[in-house]
C-alpha cells in the first residue's frame, strides 16, 4: 500500500521515536553537494521516488537492533548510526528498508549539522579542523533552475557566521527554521526582518538588487514552506510482514540494481538480520584495524568469517544462510582475535596499505593464526613474509581467488608443528597453473625489473633488507643514483652523449630495482638528491662499509660510484640482488 506524508511529518516521525534504521541498512554516504541537490529537487517538484517502510510491532522491534538517524554528520570521519535504546520505541515503529539516504539528508539538512573538513587547516583537533554547518538557502538564487550544469544550487551548508555576511549575490536563510512557521504568511515577516538587517548594515550594493528581487524571494519562501510543511511528497510503500527474511528479500531486490550499494553491503544486510549485534561488532573491528594502518571494508571481514569458520568461500547469498551465520556467531570471538593478531604482525611482513594489491592475501595469514599457528616464531614470520610477497608479486590472487583461498586453507591445515612453511606451499598445485615457486628467469626478468612506481618494489626490497625494523621505523623506496640527475643536461655534462642511451636511462633503467633502496625517513631526507658518490664518501670509512653491505652495493672505489659508470654499477648490483633473491626464495631446493 502506498501512503504519502509531508517532509515535516517524516521529520516528526524520527524525532518522536517512530522511524528508525533496521540492521540491514548501511551507513549514510551522501556528501554535502548531493544533499544540496536533493533539496533543490524538492523545491522544483522533481520526482523523489518511493520509499519503503517496514511497519514493526513492538515484539518484532524488540528482536532486532534499530539505529537512529544521524543528526550531526562528520565528513571523512568514521561515523556510524547510534543504536536506539528500547525506551525510545513507541508501541509501533517503522524501519526504513529503502530511502535511508534521502531521509537522512532531510534530517541533517532540517534538524542537524554537517561538519566538513576545512582542507586549509591541518590540525588533529576535530573542533578546529571542521566547520560546523547548517543548511541555508540563498534567497537571491531561490527558484533558479540547476538543470544547467554550470549553475550552482541555491542551497548550501554554511557556518552561521558566514551565512550572516550578506553580499550582492548572497542573502542566506536557514532552511530548518521554515519547519517551525505557523503558516506561509510568516515569509512576509522574515523578508521584512532581512531587509531591515541589510539596510542597518549599510549594504549599499545589495539594497537595490534585494528590493528588485523581493517579490521573487517572497514567492520562493512560500513555495519552500509548502514543499516542506504542506505538500505530501514523501511517498512510501508500507510492508506489514513481521518476517525479517521477507524484508531482506525486498531490500536485496530494490538495491541490487543500484550503483551505489555494493554486493558485500547486500550480503552484510542479510547477515546482520540474523545477528543482532553483528553490525556493531564488525564496524568496531574495522575501526580497530585502522590503528594498524589496515583499511578494510565489511566485505573483507565477512569473507574472513566464512574462511576462518571453514565455510564455503564463495561470496554469495547462499553462503550466509542461517546455519552458517550461527556458526560465525559462535566463532566470532576467535575470529576477531585472529584478525587483530594478523594485523599486529603486518609490520613484520613488510605490509603497506596499497589498494592496488590483493587484500585477500592476508586472509590465509589470519586463518593460520586462527588454527593456533606459532606466528610469534621468527622462522614462521619469515615464511609468512615470503608467502605474502610472493602472492603479491606473482599475482596469485588475480582471477579464481576463491579457488586459491580454498587451496591455501587446505594446505595450512596440513602444516605440521604449527610452523608456517613456505617450502610446503611451493609444492602445491595451484589453480590456473600458478605457483609459489620462484626460478632464476622470473627473478631476473620480472622481479629485478620492478620499477620505482610499482607497489611491489617495497615488498621485494623488504626481503632484501632483512635488518630493517619495519615495525619501529617507516621506510621509503628511494633511488640510489638520484632520479633528478637522469636528464639530458646532467648526463651530457658527464660525457654521456648518446640520445638513445640517455632516454633509456632516464625513462627506464634508473627506476628499476638495481637502482632502488629502502631508506628510513630521516635518512631519505638527508640523502635527497645527493650524488651517490658524495653521499657515500661523506660518511666515515667504517660507516660507509656498513652502509654498502646493508644496501647490497658492489665493492669499488670512488670512481666506480660516479654516475657516468651507472651501467657498470647497475649490472654489478643486479647480480648481487639476483644471487640474494635466489637464496631467499630457495631456488633449486623444491
Amino acid at each position: 500500500m502506498i501512503k504519502s506524508i509531508t517532509i515535516k511529518e517524516s521529520v516528526d516521525l524520527i524525532n518522536k521515536g517512530k522511524l528508525f534504521l533496521p540492521p540491514i541498512q548501511r551507513n549514510f554516504v551522501w556528501d554535502w553537494w548531493r544533499i544540496n541537490m536533493y533539496f533543490d529537487s524538492i523545491y522544483h517538484s522533481y520526482p523523489l521516488g518511493t520509499l519503503i517502510f517496514w511497519r514493526m510491532d513492538r515484539s518484532t522491534a524488540d528482536k532486532y537492533p534499530l539505529y537512529q538517524f544521524i543528526k550531526e554528520y562528520w565528513e571523512k570521519q568514521i561515523r556510524h548510526n547510534e543504536l536506539a535504546t528500547r525506551n525510545l520505541f513507541s508501541s509501533e515503529v517503522y524501519g526504513v528498508v529503502d530511502g535511508q539516504q534521502r531521509l537522512s539528508s532531510l534530517y541533517i539538512g532540517l534538524q542537524g549539522i554537517y561538519h566538513y573538513k576545512d582542507g586549509r587547516i591541518n590540525q588533529n583537533d576535530i573542533a578546529a579542523a571542521y566547520q560546523h554547518c547548517r543548511l541555508f538557502v540563498n534567497l537571491m538564487r531561490i527558484g533558479i533552475s540547476t538543470l544547467d550544469e554550470d549553475r550552482d544550487s541555491a542551497f548550501d551548508f554554511l557556518e552561521r557566521e558566514d551565512a550572516e555576511n550578506f553580499t550582492a549575490g548572497y542573502v542566506w536563510y536557514e532552511v530548518g527554521k521554515i519547519l517551525n512557521w505557523d503558516n506561509e504568511n510568516e515569509a512576509d515577516k522574515v523578508l521584512e526582518e532581512i531587509e531591515k538587517n541589510i539596510i542597518s548594515n549599510k549594504k549599499k550594493s545589495l539594497i537595490p538588487k534585494f528590493k528588485q528581487k523581493k517579490s521573487d524571494i517572497l514567492i520562493g519562501l512560500k513555495t519552500l514552506y509548502k514543499r516542506l510543511n504542506e505538500d505530501k511528497i514523501i511517498h512510501y510503500f508500507e510492508m506489514e510482514s513481521q518476517n525479517i527474511d521477507e524484508v531482506v528479500d525486498i531490500f536485496v531486490r530494490v538495491n541490487s540494481g543500484g550503483i551505489q550499494l555494493k554486493k558485500h553491503e547486500l550480503l552484510f544486510s542479510t547477515m546482520t538480520a540474523h545477528w543482532s549485534d553483528g553490525r556493531q561488532k564488525i564496524e568496531t573491528l574495522i575501526e580497530d584495524l585502522y590503528k594498524y594502518n589496515l583499511e578494510v571494508d565489511k566485505g573483507f571481514i565477512m569473507r574472513c568469517c566464512l574462511y576462518l569458520s571453514d565455510l564455503p568461500v564463495k561470496y554469495r547469498l547462499q553462503s550466509f544462510n542461517k546455519k552458517n551465520i550461527d556458526k560465525i556467531i559462535s566463532n566470532w570471538s576467535s575470529i576477531h582475535d585472529a584478525i587483530i593478531k594478523m594485523a599486529e604482525i603486518l609490520p613484520f611482513i613488510g605490509f603497506q596499505n596499497n589498494k592496488s594489491l590483493s587484500i585477500n592475501a592476508l586472509i590465509p595469514i589470519a586463518y593460520y593464526i586462527y588454527q593456533s599457528g606459532d606466528y610469534k616464531k621468527v622462522s614462521s614470520r619469515n615464511n609468512l613474509k615470503l608467502y605474502y610477497v610472493t602472492a603479491q608479486v606473482r599475482g596469485l590472487f588475480g582471477g579464481q581467488g576463491d579457488a586459491m583461498l580454498t587451496k591455501l586453507r587446505d594446505a595450512i591445515k596440513q602444516m605440521h608443528n604449527k610452523e608456517f612453511s613456505f617450502k610446503f606451499l611451493q609444492k602445491l598445485d595451484l589453480p590456473n597453473n600458478k605457483s609459489f615457486v620462484m626460478d632464476k628467469n622470473f627473478i631476473e626478468n620480472h622481479l629485478l625489473k620492478t620499477d620505482y612506481y610499482s607497489p611491489n618494489a617495497y615488498y621485494i626490497l623488504s626481503l632484501l633488507y632483512p635488518g630493517v625494523d619495519l615495525k619501529i621505523k617507516r621506510y621509503q623506496v628511494d633511488h640510489i643514483h638520484p632520479k633528478g640527475r637522469f636528464n639530458k643536461k646532467a648526463l651530457t655534462e658527464i660525457g654521456i652523449n648518446n640520445d638513445e642511451q640517455i632516454e633509456f636511462w632516464k625513462d627506464k633503467k634508473c627506476h628499476e630495482l638495481p637502482n632502488l633502496q629502502l631508506l628510513a625517513g630521516e635518512d631519505n631526507n638527508n640523502k635527497k638528491s645527493k650524488m651517490l658518490v658524495d653521499y657515500l664518501w661523506d660518511k666515515p670509512n667504517s660507516e660507509r662499509k656498513q652502509f654498502m653491505k646493508e644496501n647490497i652495493l658492489p665493492e669499488g672505489d670512488k670512481y666506480s660510484f660516479q654516475l657516468k659508470n651507472f651501467e657498470t654499477f647497475y649490472n654489478k648490483r643486479k647480480k648481487l640482488m639476483l644471487k640474494k633473491l635466489m637464496n631467499i626464495f630457495r631456488v633449486g631446493e623444491h
